[in-house]
């Protein structure tokens, strides 16, 4: 069991010998993107991708496994911001489950160009060089 546990992430894990620093800002029409969704999918699909959510000032900082940073490499980079709205209140969606009746589905709906929602449709590629990048700037247009 301590092998297991020894083996788990942190650190001095050595899926973690390989990244490097990446981090930056998102902005959509000129505006930093908050609570946004960022995930590198490497183009070696033997390596892990590295994601982050945006703050409320655009920046993010990417991480893989349970480290900070990526792997060096060229990526595509997908991005989703999505409202979830519900079209009744609590109060009457536990009054319907509680009569048994069907809940109204959540409504969702997205608050950047769906482009970026797929590796097939977004335009976004960026190269992590091995001395990584903290300054990486992702301008999302219609």
């Amino acid at each position: 069991m301590l092998f297991v546990i020894a083996g788990c992430g942190g650190a001095k894990d050595a899926r973690h010998k390989d990244l490097t620093p990446a981090a930056g800002t998102i902005f959509y029409k000129g505006t930093p993107v908050d609570d946004a969704t960022i995930v590198f999918h490497h183009e070696d699909a033997a390596k892990q991708g590295g994601s982050a959510i945006s703050q409320a000032d655009g920046t993010f900082v990417l991480r893989t496994f349970t480290g900070e940073g990526t792997y060096p490499g060229t990526y595509k980079v997908t991005v989703i911001k999505d409202k979830v709205t519900y079209p009744v209140s609590d109060e009457e969606m536990m009054r319907l489950e509680r009569e048994g009746q069907d809940v109204p589905s959540p409504i969702t709906q997205s608050l950047l160009p769906k482009k970026y929602r797929l590796k097939t449709t977004t335009d976004l590629t960026f190269t992590i060089p091995p001395t990584g990048d903290k300054e990486l700037k992702i301008e999302l247009a219609d």
